[in-house]
């Protein structure tokens, strides 16, 4: 006997929640302590439990013939819009050929972050931040719960971008994208620490101390003089660059001038300084650590190869506010103490040469291998890029790998927020996406075009 519409529609629906549970199944096994991405175990967990627990509330709505079917499979959509938010980003650890850079990335971004989070103790963010390959031209960080990109179904169902920005937010994940032209070269993953200089003052809430240390030095207490206002208004980015500076040393700084130089009297874009000030910004930082010489060969590096732009100017006075100001959120610990800068830059020092004259290469942590890798870049680009076997970047990736710490890279209690918690807030926004009306067909039509034209990416 031929099924009715109505159990088609039940068992449709059923089947689609049940491959939904089945792809979590298999991403918390290849996330398992002894699966292919262990170090990545708690960041999966951290995305697929809160949204597993709405698996079987999504079960009991598709057997329930009283239930809205269409707003139960909108659910549906909207569940895999969130999840695919971070789906993508994972999935890129199944190609070959960008595993070992993202592997190395995510370990940098961990090196970068875990000191500050140590020092701001159990009440901070617990997640390390997620690195992905993007198809912009420059890096970025999203702190935990923003979403980017044109996100609109065309038919009306699931999640709007608005709502899809909201959702992601209830999960406590942050990510860092990097250009995939990068994979071609090794020294500018640098960026990855300044974009987690950006997600340290967000999830640590440093930027706010920070911002009332620059109106009390630059303003006495005045907001609005000329300084004060220029410091407040690059805070987070100048801060990001010294944050750079002290996960990564003079590596950070020597890439920084030929990542961010590329076309002189171009337009500062709002929120950045001026390249000069943000190469200053990293020489200042580097004579406030202790690296006087180092410091000087930035500034002439900036002099001699850099003449098309303005003069290097001097930032002592905000670098060392920023570097040297205790904070609360630290624990009473300034930005300065959270890394041995000196001591690393040695370390990488030693790796850089070692890399260009190839001599065995003494063991390293991720942060002092890119570190050298920036080096070794500044000091010979020819014999860095040079076709032999190996290369020095097939080197670099083979000694990180021999080297890599395995399992998880955050084991710590759940933050307050559980994933009960968390699966409610997000069954909401679900549920007030799913209950809104269905759009006009020439709105559908225009989300359409708009899905296949996407305007912007932030």
């Amino acid at each position: 006997m031929t099924a009715s519409r109505a159990r088609r529609k039940q068992i449709e629906l059923a089947a689609k929640v049940t491959g939904l549970r089945a792809e979590f199944a298999y991403w918390q096994e290849i996330g398992s302590a002894t699966g292919e991405l262990r170090e990545y175990r708690t960041r999966i967990l951290a995305i697929t439990r809160p949204l597993a627990l709405l698996l079987d509330r999504l079960a009991q709505a598709a057997d329930d013939p009283v239930e809205d079917w269409v707003a139960t499979e909108s659910r549906i959509v909207g569940l895999h819009q969130i999840w695919d938010y971070f789906r993508e980003k994972l999935t890129l650890r199944h190609l070959s050929f960008a595993r070992e850079f993202l592997d190395l990335a995510d370990d940098l971004a961990w090196s970068c972050y875990a000191p500050a989070l140590a020092a701001a103790g159990p009440a901070a963010p617990v997640e390390p931040p997620l690195v992905h390959l993007a198809r912009t031209g420059i890096p970025f960080a999203l702190p935990r719960g923003w979403a980017f990109g044109n996100a609109v179904d065309p038919s009306g169902s699931g999640l709007r971008s608005d709502e899809l920005r909201e959702a992601v937010r209830e999960l406590p994940v942050s990510v860092i994208g990097v250009p995939w032209l990068q994979l071609g070269h090794l020294p500018e993953a640098v960026v990855v620490a300044h974009e987690v200089g950006h997600l340290v003052l967000d999830d640590l809430g440093l930027a706010d101390p920070l911002r009332a240390a620059v109106v009390n030095e630059f303003g006495g207490g005045n907001p609005q003089g000329a300084a004060a206002r220029y410091w407040l208004s690059v805070l987070h980015e100048a801060c990001a660059d010294l944050y750079g500076v002290l996960a990564l040393g003079p590596g950070y700084a020597l890439a920084l001038c030929d990542f961010a130089a590329t076309r002189p009297g171009a337009a500062t874009p709002a929120g950045y300084p001026p390249i000069p000030d943000r190469i200053s910004l990293t020489a200042d930082a580097l004579t406030v650590l202790g690296l006087s010489d180092q410091a000087e060969a930035v500034r002439t590096r900036w002099q001699t190869e850099f003449a098309d732009y303005p003069a290097l100017k001097n930032t002592t006075r905000f670098t060392a506010l920023m570097l040297n100001s205790p904070l609360d959120r630290l624990g009473g610990r300034t930005l300065a103490s959270l890394f041995p800068t000196a001591e690393h830059h040695t370390a990488a020092d030693r790796l850089a040469r070692a890399l260009l004259d190839h001599q065995p290469l003494p063991q390293a942590t991720p942060d002092t291998l890119v570190a050298a890798c920036a080096l070794a870049f500044s000091r010979s680009p020819e014999r860095y890029h040079a076709q032999q076997s190996p290369t020095i970047p097939a080197r670099a990736l083979k000694h990180f790998r021999a080297h890599r710490q395995r399992g998880p890279r955050a084991e710590t209690p759940l933050p307050p927020a559980t994933p009960q918690d968390q699966a409610e807030a997000i069954w909401h926004h679900l549920t007030r996406a799913a209950n809104r009306p269905a759009p006009a067909a020439a709105d559908a039509a225009d989300a359409a075009a708009n899905a296949e034209n996407p305007r912007s990416e932030a």
